[in-house]
């Protein structure tokens, strides 16, 4: 019972499901802060009016490392409570994909495509609040914002807005094993009463954070003012690993003109690489009272600006100019930026496209795997020469190839001849 946690709020009180799942987020904090909750644990966020299949939790644990991605979120619109237990023949392992949007006074999942018996998740530009499992790095370092009272259209695709350009990745799980009681939800009359209650700034708040409708004058850059500014970096801001124009090309959906281009993005989708922050995967950011960040953005990040000393001038923090400094020669010391926007190998986190991956068998039952503890095959990753331009390497590794050819090759020539030569002899 320590464990669990309520939030009593009467209906007539209740506003909307941002607010109560920002007080959730409030809640993993605080036991993030207390070290009750590790980056590493899981993290597992639903609606209510929920039941699980049994076993659900080592089947979900499986699903997720099938995706081969450290960042990895699950997420669909779940099945209703009466497949429980149950697949349908004809429909062999039916999953909704999220892939298609529509635009209201913000931006709604409109329509999904659904797949079937594929084997392992598959990556999705949109979010579904309804189901999200993740390492709780994830719901750590991009938690619900309560600023948003009211709101139902807009909040899935911010989330999934937010999660990306923090690095994290969409995939709609291949297999489901939560649940959703759809009749006895939408059949409550109290169940929608918190609708529309402060929505209109809800969602000037959330397409201010996304450029929603906001074409930049005569093919510009987009001028941001300081206060637009501020709430992209705040604590439920954007991240600074990718950007909204890498967004916009990914999902499909010109967010600055409020219309989709070209098709929709529910086939197979090419991962958005990018550097991961230098200080890893369990590294959660800081932000003061105001919301503000603490730390100084290093130079793998997209906010980051070397006039500004890390791009942090533009909002008020209470960190020391002489510790801003320091902060930002260690970082350029340590990071190893990729001209080319590659992903690195900064930090240690898995962030090659996920079917590049090397094969890693996890065995939900067991806590070995050949012969190494769990932990062992879950760090194993491709790592990058650091330093060796690219060109050196494949001369070098043509190098070794011509002499391993030279030392076969050659002895069974001189073998080859010396049986010819003897056969002469014999003849």
């Amino acid at each position: 019972k320590d464990q669990v946690y309520l939030h009593a709020i009467p209906a007539s009180e209740a506003s909307g499901p941002t607010y109560a799942r920002g007080l959730l987020s409030a809640d993993l904090y605080k036991n993030y802060k207390e070290k009750k909750l590790h980056p590493q644990d899981f993290c597992l966020s639903t609606d209510s009016h929920m039941d699980f299949e049994p076993h659900w939790d080592a089947q979900i644990i499986q699903t997720w490392f099938l995706a081969k991605n450290e960042y990895a979120v699950l997420s669909t619109y779940v099945d209703a409570v009466e497949s429980l237990g149950k697949d349908n023949p004809k429909k062999p392992h039916e999953v909704p994909l999220l892939c298609m949007v529509t635009f209201t006074n913000s931006v709604r999942v409109t329509a999904t495509k659904c797949f079937r018996n594929l084997p392992r998740p598959k990556l999705t530009p949109i979010f579904g609040a309804g189901l999200a499992f993740s390492k709780c790095h994830a719901e750590l370092k991009v938690p619900v914002d309560p600023h948003t009272p009211g709101i139902f259209d807009g909040e899935e695709f911010n989330r999934a807005a937010r999660y990306f350009t923090h690095g994290y990745d969409i995939y709609a799980p291949h297999r489901v094993y939560v649940l959703h009681n759809y009749h006895d939800s939408q059949s409550n009359p109290k169940a929608h009463t918190w609708h529309g209650k402060g929505s209109t700034d809800s969602s000037k708040r959330l397409n201010t954070l996304i450029d929603l409708d906001r074409r930049p004058a005569h093919a510009k850059k987009l001028q941001y003012s300081e206060e637009s500014l501020r709430l992209k970096k705040s604590r439920y801001g954007l991240g600074d690993r990718r950007s909204i124009d890498q967004l916009i090309e990914f999902s499909g959906i010109d967010l600055r003109r409020s219309q989709n281009s070209g098709r929709n993005r529910c086939g197979n989708l090419e991962w958005v690489s990018y550097i991961e922050h230098p200080k890893g995967m369990n590294y959660i950011p800081e932000f003061d009272e105001k919301e503000d960040p603490l730390d100084a953005y290093d130079p793998t990040s997209v906010w980051y600006d070397k006039a500004s000393g890390g791009g942090v001038a533009e909002v008020a923090i209470s960190k020391s100019a002489e510790a801003r400094k320091k902060t930002i020669k260690d970082v350029e010391r340590k990071a190893k930026v990729s001209p080319e926007g590659r992903a690195g190998s900064i930090g240690g986190g898995l962030l090659f496209p996920p079917i590049r991956q090397r094969s890693t068998v996890v065995d939900a039952k067991a806590a070995t795997s050949g012969g190494r503890k769990l932990p062992e095959v879950l760090a194993t990753r491709h790592v990058k020469l650091p330093g060796i331009p690219m060109p050196v390497q494949f001369s070098a590794a043509m190098m070794v190839i011509v002499l391993l050819l030279v030392a076969v090759v050659l002895p069974c020539r001189h073998n080859l001849d010396k049986r010819v030569g003897e056969g002469k002899r014999k003849n």
